[in-house]
């Protein structure tokens, strides 16, 4: 009897679960992110790698961050386009502000990054 070794293994998972044609979403809200940008970065791309990158969606919405948070993010929207991700990145100047309730303010970011969700369904008919 022969033996799966760890390649072999990961490489039956990656078949099984890009042929599936499941679709993945990704939402993220960042906030002056820099330090942890590639860390995120080189997850998101392991993880599309696995998935298909044509079965992955990642949509990013920054708001107001003071650090180079958008640089890293043109750099990463330039990375993902060249492989085939799918990719919307959307910034704000906007932050909470001294008066705006924080529950309400991190629910109206939280739906900025998931927007792109509905309009994939509503627009192209993906679920």
């Amino acid at each position: 009897m022969a033996s799966i070794t760890g390649n072999d293994r990961m490489d039956v998972i990656k078949r099984d679960l890009q042929a599936r044609q499941h679709k993945y979403f990704f939402a993220i809200n960042l906030y002056n992110s820099f330090d942890v940008i590639p860390d995120i970065f080189a997850t998101l791309f392991r993880a599309a790698a696995i998935l298909g990158y044509h079965n992955v969606f990642v949509s990013i919405y920054e708001n107001g961050s003071n650090d180079q948070t958008k640089a890293l993010l043109k750099i990463f929207d330039a990375l993902a386009r060249t492989v085939g991700l799918r990719i919307i990145i959307r910034t704000s100047m906007r932050t909470r502000g001294l008066f705006n309730h924080r529950i309400e303010y991190l629910a109206e970011v939280r739906n900025a990054a998931m927007l792109p969700l509905h309009e994939l369904r509503d627009n192209d008919g993906e679920v």
